[in-house]
This record gives structure tokens, C-alpha cells and sequence, in this order.
């Protein structure tokens, strides 16, 4: 009885102290049975969310990684750029091969002409062929010819540099007196016709020691090859009477099959010589990108004068030429000339044989379209 008073007591105990263990628990948890942590400081917050970014984000401070397929050697600033001038040549300093030709019509005077034929060593007579000299009673008519010239620019100090003229001028008339030329003899009175033809061909090396948007000094080296051609014709036949004087008389009539030959001679000479000159341009007007007013000048001289020891051979030329005007250019591509040239020719020639000699002047405006490129 008492053991089981007993056990019936510590049931009774342990029953609601397994009930009420966990609340007590419990209770202690939640009432400051455990420690709270320490209050962090703003700078610790500040870190941990400074890491917190940089584990999701990344370090915004490291470079980032390289490209596979980049070089790897350290980067080199680009280079600059020049700076592009308003209004300028955006060529300035480079090497500009540029192409550029004229034709201009030329108004061609010819006067103060004078021609030599003969043997060498006998007597050679002078024969003037303008109005008022005892050969002619009539001028030279003038010739609606050309000239041009053409260039290849090779940078900004040198250009290579063509130019040509041919012009051929033709007169009739009476003569004035008696004369000789050649092979042919012609009398005072006759009814003669006359051609004179001349080409003149330079080429040249041109320097042009100041070059620049207001103009332009040239220096030329070259030479000058030097061509004319002379012909006079009678139409008439003459009988001499007994004072010596021509009178004109009818022409025998011909026989059959046969013809009198024409009296008439002709002669050429031709040279090549050296030729040195100066010229020159100012563009003192602009009016656009490339488009100007220009003034400009040129003159060109030569000569050369050559004879064997035994002075069998001679080789005489002397040249010399002038000319100026106005032109205006647009974009640098074509423009519109005028101007005023001047022309003076002397050619010697003479061998064993035979003796030539020719002279000339040659002057008038020309006016013509000049292109470049």
C-alpha cells in the first residue's frame, strides 16, 4: 500500500512538470534568456553594402578584362587630325600632279621680213618683202591663225611646259623693181604672189620659285625648234628692151604637150637653239573657291651661234618673244584669256653649197579658253 501511495505521488509530481518544462523554456528565450547582438556602426553598414554590390556587380575601380583577339601592348593616343582652314587648299603641301592645256586664236601681223638664197660665196642679195621696200608695192595680209600651249604641273615648283604657233601669211602685188631670188629672176611690174609660213615649238622645264594663292614667278629652260618657208611666184612672162627695163610681152604659145615653166623659187631654213625667260602671274582679285582675276606676263630669249674650223658651216638663230594679257579662272578648272603677243626670228644657215637666211616679226591679240585638271 505504501509503494503504491508512492508511485501515485511522483506521477502526480512529474506530470505537470512535463507540462509547464517548454513554456518555461520558452518564457526564457523570449524574455532575454539569449544575448541580442551589439548596434553596428554606419561605416560597418556602409562596407558591408559596398561588398554586397561589388559580389553582385563587380568593382566598378578595375579595368575591365581584355579582349581575346585585342593586342595587348599599351593602348597609343590617336593621332590629331590637322585642322581643315576655311578657304584654303586642303592640298597645301602635298605633291599635286595636275594637267592643264590653251588654245587661244591668234590675230598675226607679219612685217620687217627678209630672205637670202644663193651659193655659198657669191654674191647673195637681200630681199625685203614689205610694204615700201623696192620689192613689193603691196603688204602682208594678216593671219587668223592659233597658238597653244599645254603643261603637267609636278607639285608646286616645277612644270613641264609645251607651246606652239604656225601661221602663214600670203601677199600679191606688182614689184617694185628688178630682183632676183635664187634660181628665179623677177622684174619690175610683175604680178607676183608670196607665202610666208613659220612654226615655232618650245619646251621647257618651268621653276616656279614663289608659288601661292596671289601669284605665281616662273623661270623657264628649254629650247625652241625655229621653221619657215618662203615662196614667191611671178604670173607673167617679160622681155627685156634695148634699155635694159622690162616691158610686159604676150607668152609664146605654148607647142603641144609642152608648157613653160613656172618662175618661181622657194626656200626653207630651220634651227634649234636654247632658250632662257622669266614670267610671272598676280591674282590680286578672288571671287570664290578656286576662281580668280589674273594678270600675267612672260618673255623668252635665245640664241646660238655656231661655225666648223674651216667656216664652211655656219649655224646662226637668234628668238625672241613676248607676251601678256588678263584671264579669269573659275574653280580652277577653266578659265577665259586675252592678251598681246610679240614675235622676232632669225635664222643663218650655210654650207659648201648653198646660203639661207631668213628674219622676221610677228605681233598681234589673241584671245582663247584655257582648262586644267
Amino acid at each position: 500500500m505504501n509503494h503504491t501511495f508512492r508511485l501515485a505521488a511522483a506521477a502526480a509530481v512529474s506530470v505537470p512538470l512535463g507540462l509547464l518544462l517548454p513554456g518555461v523554456v520558452r518564457a526564457q528565450d523570449a524574455g532575454g534568456g539569449r544575448r541580442a547582438a551589439p548596434d553596428k556602426s554606419q561605416a560597418d553598414l556602409d562596407r558591408e553594402l559596398d561588398e554586397t554590390l561589388s559580389r553582385t556587380h563587380g568593382d566598378p575601380n578595375e579595368p575591365p578584362p581584355p579582349h581575346p583577339h585585342e593586342d595587348l601592348a599599351p593602348n597609343r593616343p590617336p593621332a590629331e587630325a590637322p585642322l581643315a582652314v576655311e578657304g584654303g587648299d586642303t592640298d597645301a603641301g602635298r605633291f599635286r600632279f595636275r594637267l592643264g592645256a590653251m588654245g587661244a586664236h591668234w590675230m598675226a601681223r607679219l612685217y620687217d621680213v627678209s630672205v637670202s638664197k644663193g651659193k655659198a660665196g657669191g654674191p647673195v642679195a637681200n630681199l625685203n618683202l614689205d610694204d615700201g621696200s623696192h620689192d613689193f608695192k603691196t603688204d602682208w595680209e594678216y593671219a587668223q591663225t592659233q597658238t597653244y600651249r599645254a603643261w603637267i604641273d609636278l607639285g608646286d615648283m616645277f612644270s613641264i611646259e609645251g607651246a606652239g604657233r604656225n601661221a602663214v601669211f600670203r601677199r600679191e602685188g606688182n614689184s617694185a623693181s628688178n630682183f632676183t631670188f635664187g634660181r628665179a629672176s623677177f622684174f619690175q611690174n610683175e604680178f607676183l604672189k608670196a607665202k610666208f609660213e613659220f612654226t615655232s615649238v618650245d619646251l621647257s622645264l618651268v621653276v616656279h620659285p614663289i608659288n601661292c594663292e596671289m601669284g605665281q614667278l616662273d623661270v623657264f629652260l628649254g629650247a625652241r625648234y625655229l621653221w619657215s618657208d618662203v615662196k614667191i611666184q611671178g604670173t607673167s612672162r617679160f622681155a627685156p628692151t634695148m634699155s635694159g627695163f622690162p616691158f610686159p610681152a604676150p607668152a609664146p604659145r605654148p607647142l603641144p604637150n609642152f608648157s613653160f615653166p613656172a618662175n618661181q623659187d622657194s626656200q626653207t631654213v630651220e634651227a634649234i637653239l636654247p632658250m632662257l625667260g622669266l614670267g610671272g602671274a598676280i591674282r590680286p582679285i578672288h571671287f570664290g573657291s578656286g576662281s580668280y582675276f589674273e594678270i600675267f606676263a612672260r618673255a623668252r630669249v635665245g640664241g646660238i651661234d655656231w661655225e666648223n674650223e674651216s667656216g664652211s658651216k655656219e649655224y646662226y638663230a637668234v628668238s625672241f618673244e613676248a607676251e601678256g594679257g588678263i584671264a579669269i579662272v573659275f574653280s580652277n578648272f577653266i578659265g577665259l584669256m586675252a592678251g598681246y603677243r610679240f614675235e622676232y626670228n632669225e635664222i643663218e644657215r650655210a654650207n659648201e653649197r648653198t646660203f639661207k637666211y631668213a628674219t622676221w616679226k610677228s605681233d598681234g591679240p589673241f584671245g582663247g579658253v584655257l582648262i586644267q585638271f
